[in-house]
């Protein structure tokens, strides 16, 4: 958190974090087609069935799931937004629908687009929305992200963006994503990489041309919930909102976000090493998209804490480490000023 500044001018006042509805966190939750399962024409790339997706938006809801005592716990307002869970909605006091979900969540990628055209652009509107409505007045926002199975689609995404097409690649970019215990399965990496292939030569024609646009990349791998986080860091940027990006899932929408705008890159705020083998190659290539473009580059992750929980809870636990940068930004004299005081 080297500099908690406003987002256009590094060498401004700090910021101030302390307000009611400073900070607010705003989690979008989706399902995804690569989960179903295979007899109903997905590829089971989860641990964990699809409906877990929406058990965790109800927690969300009653007030008990991660995100919530997280976000309670450190005076941050959260929002949820469902873009694409399957079944019965979920809305209350939390959560709300997008104006424009999609009912079942995204197709499988494997075999087709995760999304058309048209549905991604309402994703990306979706995210830009949220934004106006939840975090329009906030000097601090954090992300995050509900949805079996989207580590998968996340790999997937973060491949297609990198043109990172041969095996030995991908399986670098795949991690073991969401435990059922409490160690790693080691069969769970190549299953995940060979779905990743399989997606990827479905949608060779697209990644084999250097210039497909970024939009049409993220419709053809999906998810839902990713677009609308990949709209939502664009929308925080052009209202210079710096953005305390999550872990791996809402860095590669960050990474989405950064090829379709690079001045995205200089609001972004990493919370923490994920434990998910791509993200370091996310952060790379924004990293090298920000000095690319001649624009400060953002600093490493602040924190390396471990996590697959998912939620914006990497980003939740590092806000009171953001708000401890701006005191110390705002209130703390230099060795000059404590030396002239006798």
């Amino acid at each position: 958190m080297a500099a908690l500044t406003t987002a256009e001018d590094p060498t401004s006042a700090p910021i101030d974090l302390t307000g009611d509805g400073s900070v607010v966190s705003v989690i979008f939750a989706a399902d995804h087609g690569m989960a179903a399962p295979k007899d109903a024409g997905g590829e089971e790339c989860s641990a964990f069935p699809q409906v877990v997706t929406r058990s965790i938006v109800r927690g969300l809801e009653a007030g008990v799931a991660g995100a919530s005592v997280l976000a309670k716990a450190n005076g941050v307002q959260l929002r949820v937004v469902d873009v694409g869970v399957a079944g019965a909605g979920v809305a209350g006091g939390a959560v709300a629908p997008a104006k424009e979900k999609l009912p079942g969540g995204t197709k499988n990628a494997c075999v087709e687009p995760a999304m058309s055209g048209a549905e991604c652009a309402a994703m990306l509107a979706a995210g830009r929305a949220a934004v106006c409505e939840h975090a329009a007045a906030a000097r601090l926002v954090v992300f995050g992200e509900v949805g079996i199975g989207n580590t998968t689609a996340s790999s997937l995404l973060l491949a297609a963006l990198l043109r990172a097409t041969d095996e030995a690649a991908v399986v670098r970019l795949c991690g073991n994503g969401a435990l059922s215990g409490r160690s790693a399965d080691p069969a769970v990496i190549p299953r995940k990489a060979a779905i990743v292939m399989k997606a990827l030569r479905t949608h060779a024609p697209l990644l084999q041309a250097a210039d497909s646009p970024t939009e049409e990349v993220l419709a053809a791998c999906g998810g839902a919930e990713i677009a609308a986080l990949t709209g939502a860091v664009l929308e925080a940027s052009a209202r210079n909102i710096p953005v305390l990006v999550d872990g791996f899932i809402v860095t590669v929408a960050a990474l989405a976000a950064v090829r379709m705008d690079p001045a995205v890159s200089r609001v972004l705020l990493f919370a923490t090493a994920s434990a998910e083998r791509g993200h370091a190659a996310a952060v790379a290539a924004i990293q090298e998209a920000a000095r690319a473009a001649g624009l400060p580059v953002p600093a490493p992750p602040a924190l390396a804490m471990g996590l697959r929980l998912g939620e914006a809870s990497a980003g939740l636990l590092a806000v009171p480490l953001a708000r401890s940068a701006v005191a110390v930004l705002g209130q703390m004299g230099t060795i000059q000023d404590i030396l002239s005081m006798g």
